[in-house]
């Protein structure tokens, strides 16, 4: 009977171990999910914030443009309306024509994205395992 507590003892000790990995594993996974996620919405405030900086910089260059064009003309009126009118084909082109092309580029660079960041992920944590050993 004595010889089974030691034996009882390591399994014990054994099972507390595990679970403990276990706690930290799901800790580790917790963690790199947060920061995972909190560089995607940081990436994605920085793209947009970009985005309207530059929609921004185009809305005024148009303008300016457009009181070019009223210059040119002598008519105000004929100036914003023809510096209008490629605004307004681009959208319609662009509204009718359903492109499964960019729709694709726009999906695949997201998948893109989504691998590298595991890999990246992956990297690290085999890297910390080799510092730990």
């Amino acid at each position: 009977m004595s010889e089974e507590e030691p034996g009882m003892e390591h399994t014990k000790n054994l099972k507390k171990d595990l679970r403990e990995y276990v706690e930290k594993r799901a800790e580790l996974f917790r963690l790199t999910l947060l920061e995972e996620t909190s560089l995607l919405v940081a990436q994605g405030i920085q793209r947009v914030t970009g985005i309207l900086l530059l929609a921004g910089a185009f809305f005024f260059a148009w303008f300016a443009f457009a009181f070019l064009m009223s210059e040119l003309l002598n008519s105000m009126s004929a100036g914003f309306a023809l510096s209008s009118l490629p605004l307004f084909l681009l959208a319609i082109l662009f509204m009718n024509k359903k492109s499964k092309k960019m729709t694709e580029q726009i999906q695949a660079g997201l998948i893109d994205r989504a691998l590298k960041s595991i890999e990246k992920r992956s990297d690290r944590a085999q890297d910390k395992q080799t510092e730990d050993e």
